[in-house]
């Protein structure tokens, strides 16, 4: 991606550069390429939270990284992305508002990880 070259070295500090990954990542998983999608949203939870940023954007990439990683499971049958995605699942669990476009992405990933509860981990 063009936003890792040296051009782009000033946006790494600030919140644009999570920003684009993730929505980078959202466009990835429309397309089912769920690899580089659970990649791109991993790296942009992780830059969000380096950078202490925590609003609706980080719930979001978070949420996305989660329902990329169930969709992986459902191809491999891997638990580590049974575990990944029941672990984002959790962090949302106490929470009762959410934005909208957060909520549908809730929505899709626990309904998503209802269908592998017979799974034990």
């Amino acid at each position: 991606m063009m936003i890792n070259s040296p051009s782009f070295a000033q946006i790494k500090n600030t919140r644009t550069y999570p920003s684009i990954l993730w929505i980078y990542a959202m466009f990835l998983l429309s397309s089912n390429s769920l690899e580089p999608a659970s990649h791109y949203a991993d790296d942009a939870v992780k830059n969000f939270e380096r950078l202490s940023i925590k609003d609706s954007d980080y719930d979001d990439a978070l949420l996305i990284y989660g329902i990329a990683e169930i969709g992986l499971f459902a191809l491999n049958l891997d638990k580590n992305h049974l575990k990944n995605a029941r672990n984002v699942a959790k962090k949302f669990e106490k929470k009762k508002c959410f934005p909208k476009n957060v909520q549908v992405h809730y929505d899709q990933l626990t309904q998503e990880i209802a269908k592998y509860n017979r799974f034990k981990i």
